[in-house]
């Protein structure tokens, strides 16, 4: 038996699975529900090749929403700038489907919400006017599965519309049209550092601008 690679195939599905998360060009509600310093690095190497990581929890999550949806494509939303593209629209219900090695307990994950997943679904529930979102999660450690109801009142959404979505949707789309990058460190939980490609460049940006104000201050 031989056992060879075969990038041609590789290469294919590499294909496949960017296509399927082609989103349109602006903002787009994931990049504000995390750290939008992060986004406008994302944005500005949109041309550079994802590493293998990447591609490999996209392709998961592609392969699960696929399935679950029956390769049905949403049409995306556009509300004040913001575009919204929710995982899976039936009849009745707008669902956000997630896939997740944390331990799947009763009533929820082991270590709680991820904020960022509230976050979503509170900006998807503003946008298509609605006070309920449905959440699927798929364990890929435990082969389990977890669906729940979330649901909010008008003002919560309304607060944190404005109060939020809002705030960062102005700051990120003046870095990208100005092509200066938001305050580093400043947009961001502290564990979303961890691991982001983009760490040694936001310190070196926050570096620099003490740098020029310890300068200006000697002047």
């Amino acid at each position: 038996m031989e056992v060879h690679d075969a990038p041609k195939l590789s290469k294919y599905i590499e294909g496949i699975v960017k296509q399927r998360i082609e989103r349109p060009a602006g903002i787009h509600v994931s990049d504000l529900t995390s750290c939008i310093t992060r986004s406008y690095w994302n944005k500005k190497s949109e041309s550079q090749a994802a590493d293998d990581a990447t591609l490999m929890r996209w392709f998961i999550g592609v392969a699960v929403e696929e399935k679950l949806s029956l390769g049905k494509t949403q049409i995306p939303k556009l509300v004040d700038n913001i575009w919204a593209s929710p995982d899976l629209e039936l009849p009745t219900m707008f669902v956000e489907i997630k896939t997740t090695r944390v331990s799947i307990v009763e009533d929820g994950l082991k270590y709680g919400w991820p904020l960022e997943w509230i976050r979503r679904m509170m900006t998807y529930c503003w946008i298509h006017e609605k006070l309920e979102w449905y959440l699927v999660v798929v364990g890929l450690i435990q082969a389990k599965m977890l669906v729940k109801k979330f649901s909010w009142t008008r003002e919560e959404l309304y607060d944190f519309w404005t109060q939020f979505i809002l705030v960062r949707r102005n700051v990120l789309q003046q870095a990208v049209t100005e092509s200066i990058p938001p305050e580093p460190f400043a947009w961001n939980e502290s564990w979303e550092c961890e691991g982001c490609q983009y760490k040694l460049i936001c310190t070196g940006v926050k570096q620099y601008g003490e740098y020029i104000k310890r300068g200006d201050e000697t002047l």
